[in-house]
């Protein structure tokens, strides 16, 4: 009898550590995953700094065209409204790259969170069954 609740207890250990294995594996998933999204974050941010700079450096040349003649065209002056209007819209679509690239961020660290949790609830139950076997508390 002794043998064959050995054999139990090693197919439970075993399943234990197939199962850590399984949540350790999702957990690094999940932290790469997350490295990832933090990653777009910043390239979102940069994105947004290199929007913002290209449209001052439009509107400068649009500028000194205007400053240059003695008298502005209406048309000049059309264009660089229009330059200037571009350049808000460019970094509003800039600002609401950078907001999903934050949202996405924050369900990866959610779920990277939760991979943990599992984790280590299953490390905890995978210590007991050691123990269990380590004292042979079934005789």
């Amino acid at each position: 009898m002794k043998k064959n609740g050995n054999k139990t207890l090693d197919v439970i250990l075993n399943i234990r550590n197939m199962r850590v294995n399984n949540l350790r594996s999702k957990r690094n998933q999940a932290d790469a995953f997350m490295h990832e999204k933090g990653k777009e974050v910043g390239n979102a941010q940069n994105k947004l700094s290199d929007t913002q700079q290209d449209s001052i450096r439009k509107e400068e040349l649009h500028l000194s065209k205007m400053i240059g003649p003695p008298s502005v065209n209406v048309g000049t002056l059309v264009e660089f409204i229009k330059v200037q209007q571009r350049g808000v819209l460019e970094l509003i679509e800039a600002k609401k790259d950078i907001e999903a690239a934050q949202e996405l961020f924050i369900d990866a660290k959610k779920t990277l969170n939760n991979a943990e949790l599992e984790l280590k609830a299953s490390e905890k139950k995978l210590i007991g069954i050691e123990e269990v076997i380590k004292l042979k508390l079934w005789n």
